[in-house]
C-alpha cells in the first residue's frame, strides 16, 4: 500500500471515530457551548437550551414519547406555556372556557404568549355545523358584528371572523370540504386586551 493510501485510510478512521463521538454526546448526555457575550447553548436528547447573558433560558424540546416539539423563552413571560406543537394537545390555560370545541377536536397547536393564545384542530363535524357553532358563539358573547372573509370554491368552503370587543378580541378561521373527503381543519386565535395604564 502507497504511503498515500495508508493517509486517506487514516484519515478515514479519524473522521468515522470523531463523528461516532459526537453522536455518543447527543444520544447518551449533553453539551455545553459558549457562543460569545456570557450566552451559552446546552444541546441533549431532550433539544436545545439557550442561556442568555441575564440568565434567561430559552428552550426548544422535543418529547419523543408524546410526540410533542415545543419552544419556550424568546420573549415570553415565565408564565407563558409557549408554543407546542403535536397531537390531541391540552388547551392552554390561558384559553377562554367559554369558547366551544367539538368533543372529536384533535388540537395539533397550541401557543400561549403574554395576552394572546391560539389553537389549532382538525374535527371530523360537518363544516357547516362548525359554522354555525363560532357564528353563535360571537353573536353571544360580543355586541359588535364580526367582520368577514367568505371564500367558497367547488366543495369548499373557507371562513374567516374577526371581532374585537370591550375586552378582548378573536380570530376564528375554519376551513372544510362540503362534500367530505377531509377534515374540517379551524384556527381561533383570542386576545384580551391590556386595562389601561397596565404595562
Amino acid at each position: 500500500m502507497s504511503v498515500l493510501n495508508k493517509g486517506v485510510k487514516r484519515n478515514k478512521i479519524f473522521k468515522g471515530k470523531f463523528i461516532n463521538g459526537i453522536f455518543t454526546i447527543f444520544l447518551t448526555g449533553c453539551i455545553n457551548i459558549p457562543i460569545g457575550d456570557g450566552n451559552k447553548m446546552k444541546i441533549s436528547k431532550d433539544g436545545i437550551t439557550f442561556t442568555d447573558e441575564e440568565g434567561g433560558e430559552h428552550s426548544i424540546s422535543i418529547d419523543e414519547e408524546e410526540g410533542q416539539f415545543q419552544m419556550k423563552g424568546f420573549g415570553m413571560d415565565d408564565e407563558d406555556e409557549g408554543l407546542t406543537l403535536g397531537q390531541n394537545l391540552e388547551l392552554p390555560k390561558d384559553f377562554p372556557s367559554d369558547i366551544p370545541i367539538p368533543d372529536d377536536a384533535n388540537i395539533h397547536q397550541t401557543n400561549s404568549v403574554q395576552s394572546n393564545v391560539s389553537v389549532s384542530f382538525e374535527t371530523e363535524t360537518d363544516i357547516e355545523e362548525i359554522i354555525k357553532l363560532y357564528e353563535t358563539y360571537l353573536s353571544d358573547n360580543f355586541t359588535e358584528e364580526p367582520k368577514v372573509l367568505d371564500i367558497e370554491g367547488e366543495g369548499s368552503i373557507n371562513k374567516v371572523y374577526e371581532v374585537e370587543g370591550e375586552d378582548s378580541g378573536i380570530n376564528i378561521a375554519i376551513d372544510g370540504s362540503t362534500e367530505g373527503g377531509y377534515n374540517t381543519k379551524v384556527h381561533i386565535t383570542y386576545q384580551k386586551n391590556e386595562e389601561e395604564g397596565e404595562e
